[in-house]
């Protein structure tokens, strides 16, 4: 960042660096790299860098080292336990273990929601001839 003092010489207002400078002023502002090209780039504002005053570095204080914790071995997650469940009438009909078959191809499938959508997609005429009965 650097602190500009940018004056203004025309009558209107003139932005420039993502800043609006007054017209017929002197404004100090502080822009980055880029801002400070395109006022320096403008005819309409004149530029001058503000250096602050005692630009000598400061003492800086030593930083206390930080204790740094040595990583943790990652727990793996216990096997997963395999259970059996016992299908009831009112389970879904894909966990279905019975077997249907399309009545005018050779498309089988597990389930019967499955072989209604073949026969809808595949098979129109005879999906609509199974819906009227």
């Amino acid at each position: 960042m650097h602190q500009v003092s940018v004056t203004n010489l025309t009558r209107q207002v003139v932005v420039r660096g993502g800043r609006a400078f007054p017209p017929l002023s002197t404004t100090t502002a502080f822009v980055g790299k880029s801002g400070m090209k395109e006022i320096q780039a403008c005819i309409y504002l004149k530029s001058r860098l503000v250096e602050p005053e005692g630009n000598t570095p400061q003492a800086v204080e030593p930083i206390e080292p930080i204790e740094v914790v040595p990583p943790v071995e990652p727990v793996e997650p216990p096997e997963p336990t395999e259970t059996v469940k016992e299908p009831t009438e009112t389970d879904d009909p894909v966990e279905s273990e019975q077997e249907y078959a399309c009545p005018v191809c050779d498309y089988k499938t597990d389930n019967k929601r499955g072989l209604q959508a073949h026969i809808r997609q595949r098979h129109p005429a005879e999906y609509e001839r199974l819906r009227s009965e």
